[in-house]
């Protein structure tokens, strides 16, 4: 059985085919299984690429160790009783997941379009120094930027969700931002009927995403790592899950 995901990531938050506890005790389950096997890859130094890869392989090493350290601090809060609060780390998992699969995917042409979008930030970072006053860090700079035609892709992130045909992921992408930044609908999230809470009323789902992030990242580092290092992972989480769970691909339109 195969799904693309989206059943799951909307299951989190209003049934599908497992019950919602279910389904979230399934996610800790993944969670904790693809942890475990950055670990080992990182214990035992296995971090290298073909030759082919290793340009890749340099940015998205990064990438895949925010992801799933970012995904043991999710489960500290949860277990703490926080992970409403929790929610930008969640936000922050998803969007580097998929410029993980774009770099996957594309790519020289992911990072270059990489590279130029960090120049123009770094640009736009050095001006906004200067005219506070500020004193410049030895790392930031200005130098000269060069327009690349892929660059918006990473700049906007909308952008990239929409290269990925990834509708039903921008959905809780959009959900959880009204939780990141002040908002009408994040105020309301200590509120009751009856008035104020001492506890967040937004339902604590947020793992079933996460488990998902990690993953197709998982499955997009087995393709770049030299040696099928986490196969036999990604093969426990299907069995877990009981189905194959497609990871996001490069629009066709």
């Amino acid at each position: 059985m195969t799904d693309r995901g989206g059943a799951l990531v909307a299951g989190s938050n209003s049934g599908s085919g497992m019950q919602p506890s279910t389904l979230v005790a399934r996610a800790d389950e993944v969670i904790a299984e693809l942890v475990a096997a950055y670990d080992a890859v990182v214990a035992a130094e296995q971090a290298s690429a073909l030759q082919e890869n290793v340009g890749r392989l340099r940015c998205m090493y990064g990438w895949w160790a925010w992801i799933n350290r970012s995904s043991k601090l999710l489960l500290a809060a949860a277990a703490a009783g926080l992970e409403h609060e929790a929610a930008p780390n969640v936000r922050s998992i998803l969007e580097h997941t998929l410029a993980l699969l774009w770099v996957c995917d594309e790519g020289n042409t992911a990072l270059d379009a990489i590279e130029a979008a960090w120049k123009v930030r770094q640009g736009e970072l050095y001006d906004e120094l200067i005219a506070a006053g500020w004193p410049v860090p030895d790392d930031v700079t200005r130098a000269d930027t060069v327009e690349h035609p892929r660059m918006r892709t990473i700049l906007k992130i909308h952008r990239l969700f929409v290269a990925y045909d990834a509708h039903y992921l921008y959905i809780p992408y959009r959900m959880l931002s009204t939780h990141v930044h002040p908002s009408a609908k994040g105020a309301t999230g200590y509120l009751t009927d009856d008035g104020l809470s001492a506890q967040p009323t937004r339902p604590g789902n947020d793992r079933v995403l996460v488990a998902l992030c990690l993953m197709w990242a998982a499955e997009a580092m087995n393709t770049v790592f030299a040696g099928d290092q986490l196969s036999a992972a990604i093969s426990r989480v299907e069995e877990i899950l009981e189905t194959r769970v497609e990871r996001p691909q490069p629009s066709k339109t």
